[in-house]
């Protein structure tokens, strides 16, 4: 009976990572969806108005998520969140996951948090700098058990 009980404990945290990592790429495509609509609009000195954005604004009307995955993402404080919820923190620009079922994970690193970032700037012919995408930078990893 020990023994199932922990191999259910150890689904249940491979299903909430597996949710995590399906979140946070589609975060990423969505960054990737809005640095090509800049690009196509001749806007790309905008993209570093979405450094330290909110990339769930991203994600509404999408479907890159399954119906659930997020429910009500608000800039709230990371602290007052619940577990199993993601939020955005205004204060530090950055994207938070509180893991739930923490207790499994020992306590330690149970809080993930991301930030929108550009990458790649480089200097075009002009010798301005352009920025060559968005994406999201881990900022605290979660400690997923191996």
């Amino acid at each position: 009976m020990v023994i199932g009980l922990q191999r259910m404990v150890d689904l249940r945290i491979n299903i909430e990572r597996a949710a995590v990592e399906r979140t946070v790429q589609a975060m990423q495509a969505g960054l990737a969806l809005k640095f090509a609509e800049l690009a196509v609009q001749g806007e790309l000195d905008r993209a570093h108005e979405w450094a330290g954005g909110n990339p769930f604004e991203l994600l509404v009307g999408q479907d890159l998520l399954e119906p659930g995955d997020i429910d009500d993402v608000r800039a709230i404080e990371a602290a007052d969140i619940g577990p199993g919820t993601w939020s955005y923190d205004e204060a530090s620009g950055e994207v938070v996951y509180r893991v739930r079922y923490a207790d499994a994970l020992g306590g330690e690193a149970s809080e993930g948090r991301w930030r929108v970032v550009v990458i790649g700037t480089q200097n075009n012919e002009n010798n301005n700098a352009t920025p060559g995408g968005l994406t999201l930078e881990q900022i605290r990893a979660i400690d997923w058990p191996s």
